[in-house]
């Protein structure tokens, strides 16, 4: 099918899938791509195009993309504790405060 032949909107998708997606080579151990093989024989089937849902590629970006949101999760937590280590003197004053208001009458 030629480009003219492909459907406007469903172009305009391909496009910028296309732009936002990077290659990029990767070595990696025989057991993890045997296990990255495992996984994606066993995804299932897409009726309408027969193709597996998920690829090696699909497989990885999902479990980058965990990865790089686990990472942010815990840098923002421990940005966290610094600030509220960097604050302790002050939470216990305010904390007390709040206790001795709340237990009087």
């Amino acid at each position: 099918m030629s480009r003219k032949e492909v459907p406007t909107a469903f172009s305009s998708k391909i496009s910028s899938i296309l732009l936002d997606v990077k290659t990029i080579a990767i070595s990696i151990d025989a057991k993890t791509l045997d296990g990255l093989e495992r996984i994606a024989r066993a995804a299932p089937r897409d009726p309408s195009s027969r193709r597996r849902r998920s690829n090696r590629s699909e497989i990885v970006r999902l479990a980058l993309a965990e990865f790089v949101a686990r990472q942010d999760r815990h840098d923002r937590e421990e940005r966290d504790r610094k600030a509220i280590g960097a604050n302790r003197a002050r939470l216990r004053r305010e904390e007390k405060a709040l206790i001795a208001e709340q237990a009087q009458p």
